[in-house]
């Protein structure tokens, strides 16, 4: 069985973890250590499984603990790509050389029985990515942190199993917010973050009758409210007439989600 954890998401922090046999992978380490070995230990995963961590971007909210982290857990490596790795060097939050592994978008590496892909996504940061993870014959896809989806997104996330996709804002929200203009056209911008109705558009393009489970992530605090991520997603899966054939989770900033089963 494969299990996903989602330690919190939000622009506080974003981890998370799947764990296949005695294999754990992480995704973003962005809380402190103590934070996320406190979110791990509520949750019973033993961090002496971690063999990897695997960075999307350098943004604070995704790697706060990873230089930290990874130091106390030697066993993991770190994977990025070369310009996420050079943005981590000057702000010293890079890992320990003998822990860092580099990857080119678009091409598949390996971890244990996990086989990965990273894809560009848009959004502001270096190079960006999104992961596709393939394991005991299920793909898994991880999509958060971007403003624009195009072709290549829903190339890369067709047909998965599982999937974890940004659901940040309400525009009327974000135009009604206290945030400065300029804040608000970088969310709402092609390299920001999607909103409720793109994370829609592109589960209308995504959806087929072997999608498990979807996680919404990243919501905004300020611009966004669950209970209208949930009626808008709800409606959504019903039109396309999901019923009870899939499932999902609304990801929390302060608290982790309970553990995901993949059949």
């Amino acid at each position: 069985m494969i299990t996903y954890y989602n330690l919190g998401s939000g622009s506080k922090g974003n981890c998370s973890l799947i764990e296949f046999e005695d294999q754990v992978i992480m995704i973003d380490a962005g809380f402190s250590r103590k934070e996320i070995c406190r979110r791990m230990d509520e949750l019973g995963i033993d961090r002496s499984k971690i063999q990897a961590i695997l960075i999307t971007h350098e943004h604070t909210d995704h790697i706060n603990g990873l230089k930290v982290f990874s130091s106390n857990h030697k066993k993991a490596q770190c994977f990025m790509n070369s310009a996420t790795a050079e943005r981590l060097h000057h702000m010293d939050k890079l890992p320990q050389d003998d822990q860092l592994v580099l990857f080119n978008n678009g091409t598949p590496f390996e971890i244990g029985s996990f086989k990965i892909e990273a894809f560009s996504i848009s959004h502001d940061a270096a190079d960006p990515v999104g992961y596709i993870i393939h394991v005991a014959g299920r793909k898994l896809g991880i999509c958060t942190d971007l403003g624009f989806y195009g072709r290549m997104v829903p190339l890369k996330l067709q047909q998965s199993d599982f999937l974890v996709l940004e659901c940040n804002h309400c525009p009327n929200l974000v135009r009604a917010s206290t945030r400065p203009p300029a804040t608000q056209k970088r969310i709402m911008g092609r390299r920001g973050h999607l909103s409720n109705d793109q994370c829609n558009e592109l589960m209308r393009e995504l959806y087929h009758d072997g999608i498990q489970h979807v996680v919404l992530a990243h919501l905004s605090k300020e611009c966004n409210e669950e209970l209208l991520v949930e009626k808008q997603f709800t409606s959504t899966l019903f039109n396309l007439g999901a019923k009870e054939k899939t499932h999902f989770t609304i990801a929390k900033q302060h608290e982790a989600c309970d553990p995901i089963s993949i059949l």
